[in-house]
């Protein structure tokens, strides 16, 4: 993992890393020393990693999803995280063959990923919620428990705010 280094006069108290083709640019206060730089540096190591984790290990699901429920024949561009979906869970583009599934979801047990993720993963062979849809999705098992999981969620929600 590479670093690019800029130590900016504007910049009074954060860092800040943007992802660039093949190397990361780290952008810190003029004022910081080697030694607070390579800290930031590190941290930033550390959350780049756990979030390469997460994507690989929501594409493996997905892989595994695919395998059980399209006989490993459904093709999707990429599957994310997504810190953006404050109001949905999951998301799927049909066109573009792009998955998202909120960050809120890290939180919940797998099997009610998995029913997220192949919900959005049917939509690319069923774009509408219609009858083919819904028998596709009756194939999870769990599907009525993890409805009955995000239904609660979203109360809680609700009280909340």
């Amino acid at each position: 993992m590479k670093f690019k280094i800029v130590k900016s006069k504007r910049r009074i108290s954060t860092a800040s890393v943007q992802q660039k083709e093949n190397y990361f640019l780290l952008t810190v206060p003029d004022f910081l020393s080697q030694k607070h730089i390579e800290k930031i540096k590190n941290a930033f190591k550390k959350k780049i990693d756990r979030s390469q984790k997460r994507k690989n290990n929501l594409e493996k699901l997905a892989d595994k999803l695919n395998q059980q429920y399209f006989k490993g024949k459904l093709k999707y561009r990429s599957i994310n995280w997504s810190r953006r979906q404050k109001r949905i869970l999951g998301s799927c583009s049909v066109y573009s063959r792009d998955i998202r599934l909120s960050d809120k979801l890290k939180r919940a047990p797998l099997w009610v990923i998995k029913a997220v993720l192949l919900h959005e993963m049917t939509h690319i062979i069923y774009p509408d919620h219609g009858r083919k849809f819904n028998q596709k999705m009756a194939e999870y098992r769990l599907l009525e428990r993890a409805k009955g999981y995000l239904y609660a969620l979203s109360q809680l929600e609700k009280e909340r705010s």
